[in-house]
């Protein structure tokens, strides 16, 4: 799962008819970069209070990219295995990953001598000729891992203050290069 934000300066333009073609594009661009950089900042840093991160996450989970007059902040929703969140200790309860606690998971040495945390599948429910119903448990296992379903309500949530600091930013930049001064 992931969500993106877009940004478009076409919408932009539309509003500026009375300036020099030149200024406009200037003010757009500088505009799109502005606002993805500071939007990109402040979902990394949203992320990784919700959750509790360590701040290594901020690079991965958030990309930006412009081009041109268009621009987007791509934000990853994968889930987090959790030798990723810190060191990994086996307790009465489970097992603890940085300030995270699994209960009813374990720690196992794989073959190729590094050692994660598992927790085992649940059961299934499986239909036999004798018995219509039996609940039977799948042996299976699986690593541990924080599943991360807040992040689209956090993106929503600056997508609407993105796009009215696109707009300021916009109309700051087009009237200082009117005006001759340039903001960089």
């Amino acid at each position: 799962m992931s969500s993106i934000i877009e940004f478009d300066g076409a919408k932009l333009i539309e509003k500026s008819l009375g300036a020099m073609p030149d200024q406009v594009d200037r003010a757009v661009r500088f505009a799109i970069k502005k606002t993805i950089k500071t939007t990109a900042k402040n979902i990394e840093k949203d992320i990784v209070n919700e959750y509790r991160l360590p701040s290594s996450f901020k690079e991965k989970r958030v990309k930006s990219s412009s081009r041109g007059l268009k621009g987007d902040v791509w934000v990853g929703g994968y889930s987090i295995a959790a030798w990723k969140l810190g060191t990994q200790r086996q307790t009465k309860k489970g097992v603890k990953a940085g300030r995270y606690l699994f209960r009813g998971g374990f720690m196992a040495t794989m073959d190729n001598k590094h050692t994660h945390g598992f927790r085992r599948k649940k059961t299934t429910t499986r239909y036999t000729a004798n018995r219509p119903r039996t609940s039977i448990p799948n042996l299976g296992i699986e690593h541990l891992k924080i599943e991360l379903p807040k992040i689209e309500k956090i993106v929503r949530r600056h997508e609407i203050a993105a796009q009215k600091e696109l707009e300021t930013l916009f109309a700051q930049e087009l009237q200082s290069l009117q005006q001759g001064n340039v903001l960089r």
